[in-house]
């Protein structure tokens, strides 16, 4: 898992990243009969912070790949995400240190559900 992992940082990311360790989540998925069953999601942990700070920053360079990276987020702060897209947008939410940011003017942070109902959408 980890050299896959490492050549995508190379191949796809152009950047030579070491990786502490990585793994898959997620229950084993048997093949769909129409073969659109996703693979399961991989944690990776980086040795160095700025290493996975780059790999975040560089993620629009595999648009259009099928592949995404995202934070793995608490189960709480997963909770705040979704009601961020709910009331505005997919486009217009995204997450940086497990904080949920939302554009508006002030480019506001949610970090607890109550954040989401105090400031009006854009």
């Amino acid at each position: 898992m980890d050299a896959q992992v490492i050549a995508l940082c190379r191949e796809k990311l152009q950047a030579e990243l070491p990786i502490s360790r990585s793994h898959r989540v997620g229950k084993h998925r048997t093949p769909a009969v129409d073969r659109k069953s996703r693979p399961r999601p991989i944690v990776v942990r980086f040795v160095v912070y700025l290493d996975r700070r780059m790999v975040f920053e560089a993620k629009n360079k595999l648009k259009g790949s099928r592949i995404t990276i995202c934070e793995d987020l608490t189960s709480h702060r997963l909770d705040v995400f979704q009601g961020s897209v709910e009331l505005r947008a997919i486009k217009n939410t995204r997450t940086l240190h497990s904080r949920v940011l939302w554009k508006n003017k002030d480019r506001t942070k949610a970090t607890v559900m109550s954040d989401l109902s105090d400031t009006p959408s854009s």
